[in-house]
């Protein structure tokens, strides 16, 4: 039985997310008129995502999250960044805690995941020019989908090397 949940919430998961990235192809934009608070958001999605990380045998923690507000879709952002923590959670090093943050920094705001091991892939990190056509690229549809997250707030999603860690970040205007 609890395979068969974890297959639906899979399969759940996959519908939301393709539904996500139909509404991109389609070139619609989300109203971005919510209020975010980012340390609510950084909270909440650790929070969510506390039993997915013990279930994998890692640790979660919060690392920068500042009590600021930033205007956006805040349905959307969470979807970012839960998919930036569940793949945080599958591909780093399972000897190295997920960190999440969540904060403002001259005038963009930004919520962020770090997690060690290696460097992702080249392919993974090709960001394309036009909305994906296919979930099946190199970055996946997670990526496709916050990438469109991103555009959608007029920002992007960014990837660094720090140390040992790797850092995907979600940034867009705070204002």
């Amino acid at each position: 039985l609890r395979r068969i949940q974890r297959a639906a919430e899979q399969m759940t998961q996959r519908v939301e997310s393709l539904l996500l990235l139909a509404h991109a192809e389609a070139g619609e934009r989300p109203p971005l008129t919510d209020d975010v608070e980012l340390d609510g958001l950084a909270l909440e999605c650790a929070d969510l995502m506390r039993g997915r990380a013990r279930g994998l045998h890692r640790s979660l923690e919060l690392e920068r999250v500042d009590p600021v507000q930033a205007r956006g879709n805040e349905a959307l952002l969470r979807e970012a960044l839960l998919e930036l923590i569940e793949n945080a959670l599958r591909h780093g090093a399972s000897d190295a805690p997920v960190a999440v943050s969540a904060y403002a920094d001259n005038g963009r705001a930004c919520v962020a995941v770090s997690s060690g091991g290696p460097p992702p892939p080249a392919a993974v990190l090709h960001e394309p020019a036009a909305p994906p056509h296919s979930a099946a690229g190199p970055g996946g549809l997670g990526l496709s989908i916050m990438r469109w997250i991103a555009a959608a707030h007029d920002g992007r999603l960014r990837y660094l090397r720090r140390g040992d860690r790797n850092v995907f970040s979600l940034e867009w205007p705070a204002g």
